[in-house]
């Protein structure tokens, strides 16, 4: 019996963009953006000046942010020769003051008519994500710049990591561990663990936690070549998987758990029944989750 065909990875076509309120690009994810050209999208230049098959229509879901901070909205764009659509998320979004002092430009390559629901809901989960990094974000950075800077990243980690999901729902922890810590910017990385794989809903989340611990060490650590600044270790006891998270090259910034960092332990690791264990040590942060998977 041939079983159903495996929902794919929607994050391929998916991409983010910041702009302040003169719709200046501020930070964009390194993904591609779907119906653009990269060159016209750099930080620094106006998003409203960007060549795009879209007409007035992308101008007037840009220039929003300008006219009405108030107002968030989603629509689907499609190219002046119907040849191209694209479904676009709009957020306006603040950091510290004035009340609404840019906005968020989500942009997604529409789906296939045939889409199965699996793909659509997939696409759903990644959009929540998007949604709440945007208002925890808003809170914690002190400027636009910031927010932007920060929330670009940590979207860039999604994607990362939802594409191991193209061929099922089912990933090799190794691999998202790895393409978690490429995303904070570390290239050296010491893992060790059995074979073992993880679902996507825990997979994002995790990748969140694990970047927000990762993100200080690869701006800061001043590890050597054969001692790389993040060890991460994990093994299954029973129904409970273990991760051993341990910082080398400890210095101020090492150990510092983000805001984004709290409440995704709070709402992934805690309420599914487990735990996280911090201790300091002379050389650095040592971290265990433990996390019912049964």
């Amino acid at each position: 019996m041939t079983g159903a065909a495996a929902p794919s990875s929607n994050s391929s076509g998916l991409a983010a963009i910041v702009i302040d309120a003169q719709a200046k690009i501020l930070a964009r994810t390194a993904a591609s953006v779907p119906g653009f050209t990269g060159r016209d999208l750099e930080p620094g230049r106006f998003l409203d000046e960007a060549d795009t098959p879209f007409g007035e229509a992308f101008y007037e879901c840009v220039n929003t942010v300008a006219r009405n901070g108030e107002r968030r909205f989603e629509r689907r764009l499609e190219s002046e020769d119907g040849s191209h659509a694209v479904d676009l998320w709009f957020q306006p979004c603040s950091a510290g003051q004035p009340a609404a002092d840019g906005a968020v430009v989500v942009v997604i390559e529409e789906m296939q008519p045939d889409a199965e629901q699996g793909e659509r809901h997939n696409l759903q989960n990644i959009l929540a994500q998007v949604r709440g990094l945007v208002t925890l974000g808003q809170r914690e950075a002190a400027s636009i710049s910031q927010f932007a800077s920060l929330l670009c990243d940590r979207i860039d980690v999604l994607i990362a990591v939802d594409t191991l999901y193209a061929d099922g729902d089912k990933a090799p922890l190794r691999a998202v561990t790895e393409k978690t810590a490429h995303a904070a910017g570390l290239s050296e990385l010491a893992m060790d663990g059995e074979d073992l794989s993880i679902s996507r809903a825990l997979a994002l989340p995790l990748a969140l936690i694990l970047h927000e611990w990762s993100s200080p060490l690869a701006r800061h650590a001043h590890a050597t070549p054969d001692q790389p600044p993040i060890a991460v270790a994990w093994r299954m006891e029973e129904a409970e998987l273990l991760i051993d998270w341990t910082e080398a090259g400890a210095n101020e910034y090492a150990g510092r758990a983000s805001a984004l960092a709290d409440r995704m332990v709070e709402a992934t690791v805690y309420r599914a029944g487990g735990i996280v264990h911090e201790r300091e040590t002379s050389e650095g942060m040592r971290r265990t989750i433990r996390l019912p998977l049964a």
